[in-house]
């Protein structure tokens, strides 16, 4: 590495490996929806509308699912929303959330699942599911699958989820401010979103130490009644990532593969507390402010657009050495390093590519 002031962009030099959470998820949530537990007892909702769950007269099988051996299936179809009141906090070995307007409310429980929960039919259209977990926690091994809406209010905690449909990190008036952890590996190839539905209460997302969230959906940062939002974790990104509402990326790394990430105008990204951010492909567009407060700015490849992100006692990377061949941009690599609280790069920056900074445009 040598110290310089130089360009603004580059060809991908380096892909993260897709985890084998990604490469499995499919095929797992296949295998769970079509194979059966020998030794589960099945309990199925038979009451015709809402109800508390710790009521034996709304299930089969004579008695409330609350046992290792137990698979919970709500499947019950209504023309209009109902309540299932999640009354208590059960283990079970399968939960299935499938009946057209069911809504399974856990407020302040605790939901052991020692195989698979699922919200929604796998890869259906019109999902109209939702759990809602209200300080609440997700545990016990099992996989959390979402086709249809998750909706976190509240501190709450989940265990390795996979998210195929929308998951609402929700601040609102009678939980506060929305704080939903991961607490292990955790993928979304559908849609988050961080928003608020009462000023003063905002959202937050984060995963544990040691983990992450992939994603390759979308994940949205959206205005809500206001306030920032915030993620606290590490997340490779390979889908789109929208900037849409003030928002503090803490901890990381964070890793910009493939897609981008878009700051939309009058909108601010913060990035503190430390954290590296890694940008290898794919586009960081800056339509808005991004500001970098400490940690290091790690460009391997992919593009800055419109404007460049401003860092303020944080360090600069640059590697050159997979760029290809193309006219420098030297000026415009000057002015970011000179803003850096230092600048090192490797390989030969006179034959990187032309690069983004200040030179291309994008209005998507």
């Amino acid at each position: 590495m040598q110290d310089c002031h130089l360009p603004l962009a580059l060809s991908p030099t380096r892909i993260v490996p897709m985890s084998s959470l990604s490469r499995l998820v499919l095929s797992t949530v296949v295998l769970f929806a079509l194979s059966l537990s020998a030794t589960a007892q099945t309990h199925n909702w038979t009451q015709p509308g809402p109800g508390d769950w710790n009521e034996v007269s709304n299930w089969s099988a004579g008695g409330v699912p609350n046992d290792p051996a137990h698979w919970a299936s709500i499947a019950y179809n209504s023309g209009s929303p109902y309540t299932v009141n999640l009354d208590l906090s059960p283990t079970l070995d399968r939960l299935d959330l499938v009946g057209d307007n069911a809504i399974l409310f856990s407020p302040s429980r605790t939901l052991t699942v020692l195989s698979n929960a699922g919200i929604g039919i796998p890869m259906g259209a019109g999902n109209t599911q939702i759990l809602r977990m209200a300080a609440s926690t997700f545990t016990g091994g099992g996989q959390l699958t979402n086709w249809a809406t998750l909706e976190s209010w509240g501190t709450t905690s989940i265990e390795n989820l996979y998210n195929g449909g929308l998951l609402l990190v929700q601040g609102q008036p009678t939980y506060g401010t929305s704080a939903l952890t991961l607490q292990a590996p955790a993928y979304n190839e559908g849609t988050i979103d961080l928003t608020s539905d009462t000023a003063g209460y905002t959202s937050i997302l984060r995963t544990a130490a040691g983990t992450q969230l992939e994603n390759v959906g979308t994940i949205d940062f959206s205005t809500g009644a206001g306030g920032v939002r915030t993620f606290s974790g590490s997340m490779p990104n390979r889908g789109i990532v929208n900037i849409g509402q003030s928002a503090n990326f803490q901890t990381g790394p964070i890793i910009q593969d493939q897609n981008k990430i878009h700051i939309h105008p009058t909108h601010a990204l913060t990035v503190n507390n430390g954290v590296t951010f890694q940008l290898d492909g794919g586009a960081l567009v800056v339509d808005g402010s991004m500001t970098q407060t400490n940690g290091t700015f790690d460009w391997n490849g992919g593009t800055i657009l419109n404007q460049a992100p401003t860092l303020a006692n944080t360090a600069l990377q640059i590697d050159f050495n997979s760029a290809e061949s193309g006219r420098s941009a030297i000026a415009q690599w000057m002015a970011f390093c000179a803003q850096a609280k230092s600048c090192r790069w490797s390989g030969n920056p006179l034959t990187a590519p032309q690069m983004a900074l200040g030179l291309d445009r994008e209005t998507s």
